[in-house]
This record gives structure tokens, sequence and C-alpha cells, in this order.
């Protein structure tokens, strides 16, 4: 019986065919008997803007097919050969005298993207269908370990200071703005400090890549303060006083070098080396450690803290 059926690169199976971008490949009706000519052309494609080469024998029953460079995403085409004009030898159109193929690329994904127009010409008795339906769960499995890596994303966290303050002497005293917001500001005493207990927000395993805190000092200093303003992490073993008993795991030092650039408000800040990992069976406890030393004066405010926890 005559026959449109061509080989794709020597494959005669009915399939969507993957050939790399930027190669050439050869088309050739299988069975030329009775075919006196044959034309080649696109009518289907995956996206808009796909573009491929088609270079026919004279006759056509042979010809060669190229997609371009890579241009970031894979592309598929419909391709027909329609032998002897579509006519058979009563002039009468001819199905068999109009063959299809499915040709595409694999460089960005799992399968030959769908083209339009495809009918069976990818799967002689399921056609795009059964690729559509098996790359279903493939995307379900995509989505659900991306969902997974979502859930590991490093998330940045500002914590209100509201009620979770406390600073041992009473070295800083806690105030209140007109919106409701708290913050602390240092007075008199040694060793100036407040801290701030986050184990309630940090479950073991989760990890600390960075820690800050917000402060603003007062105005006045006629130089700096001989001992800077500081923030620690610091691990407490359960049941342990949490002002003589702890580890300081992590220290941000102030980075300013000049009194205007210190009497503004501004972020203390570090990223350790390797992230803090929270341990079970402790507690943490963020410390803003005021000025102190020659130069220094009252009013250093501790406006915020905040993290990048990595879930």
């Amino acid at each position: 019986m005559i026959s449109a059926q061509f080989s794709v690169d020597d494959s005669i199976e009915q399939i969507a065919h993957a050939i790399p971008f930027g190669t050439t490949i050869d088309l050739a009706i299988i069975n030329t008997a009775g075919i006196d000519y044959a034309e080649w052309e696109i009518v289907g494609q995956s996206h808009s803007d796909t573009t491929a080469t088609i270079t026919p024998s004279s006759l056509g029953l042979t010809a060669t097919f190229r997609f371009p460079s890579d241009p970031g995403v894979d592309w598929s085409v419909l391709l027909r050969c329609k032998a002897n004009g579509g006519r058979g030898a009563n002039g009468s159109i001819n199905n068999n005298l109009f063959a299809y193929a499915v040709i595409g690329t694999t460089a960005h994904g799992p399968i030959v993207p769908f083209a339009a127009n495809e009918g069976f010409a990818r799967n002689p008795v399921a056609g795009w269908c059964e690729d559509l339906n098996n790359n279903t769960g493939y995307l379900k499995q995509y989505t659900e370990t991306v969902s997974s890596r979502v859930s590991a994303i490093v998330q940045r966290r500002q914590i209100p200071l509201k009620g979770r303050g406390t600073s041992p002497g009473g070295t800083f005293s806690s105030l209140t703005d007109a919106y409701g917001r708290e913050y602390w500001v240092q007075g008199e005493g040694v060793a100036p400090s407040v801290r701030f207990g986050i184990g309630d927000l940090l479950p073991a395993g989760i990890k600390i890549e960075s820690f800050a805190a917000t402060i603003k000092p007062a105005t006045g200093h006629s130089a700096l303060p001989s001992i800077k303003p500081s923030v620690t992490i610091e691990r407490i073993g359960a049941g342990a006083d949490p002002g003589v008993a702890f580890d300081v795991v992590s220290t941000a030092t102030e980075w300013t070098t000049t009194v205007v650039d210190y009497q503004t408000s501004h972020i203390i800040e570090n990223t350790p080396a390797t992230p803090i990992t929270i341990a079970p069976y402790y507690n943490y406890q963020l410390v803003v450690h005021g000025e102190d030393g020659p130069n220094w004066k009252t009013g250093l405010q501790v406006l915020s803290i905040a993290f990048v926890l990595t879930f």
C-alpha cells in the first residue's frame, strides 16, 4: 500500500523524537514505491517563535531537519510529509499520503514539549495523553521537592521586644513609644546589658544564619566610648541562671569609627562563618551590651532585634 510514512534519523517508531539543538537529522520516506514527489512542512509547534530548517532533496523523498542553537527553552514541532500532493491515482484525497512526526528537544525538561495539532503523532494509541498523564505525576513529585526546599528557606525575622527583655541590675529600662512599641534605654550601672529570651522562638534544629540589633546611642559624645556596644548570642543549660551560667556562642561588634556615625541609629550584625544550630535541652538569649568606660553616656536605645533563620 502506498504510504508517506517516513523515518526520523533511521527510527520508524511513532514517538516524540528527541534531538539535540544545533544538530542535523535525516528524514526519509520508508517505502518510495508509487511516490513521485513529497513536500515537507511544519504544521504545529510548541512555541510561537519555534524555528527549524527543513531541506528537502530534489523530489522530496528525503530531507534534512535542523533546530537552531539552544534558545534556553525546549522546542518541538509537528512535521508533515505530504506525498504526491496528498492525492491518489484517481485524484481524490488519500490519507495514507500524509504522514506526521513530533520532533523536539529535551535539553531543559524530561519530555519533548507538546506541539499544536499533534493528534496521535506521538503515540498511535494514546496520542499526547500518556506523556501528559505520566508527567503530571512527575510535576507533582517536582512540586513536592520544591515545597520541601521552600520549607528550608532562610527567612529574616524581626522579633518584637515587648515583654521579652530583662536587664540585670536594672542598667537598662523598658519604655513604650506612642505606637505601643517597647524599646530599652541604658541608664547608670556596672556591666550594662539587656537580655532577650529567644528560646521559645527557635525549636531545636533551626539554624541562626545571622543576628542583629538596631541601636541608637545618645547624642553629645565628645569621643567614642572606650567600650562600645556589642551583641551576643548566649546558650544556657536547662534550669541554669541565664545571668550567670551561659556560653557565648557568637558576638557582633560595633562597626562605626566616627562619633557622627555612632550617634546615628544603626545595626550591629554578625553572620557567623558556621551557622548557629539550636541544640535541644538548651535555652538561648540575645544580649545587647551597652557602652561603658571613658566617654560613655546614658541614653543608648535598643530599638529592635532580628535574625536570619534557616527552618
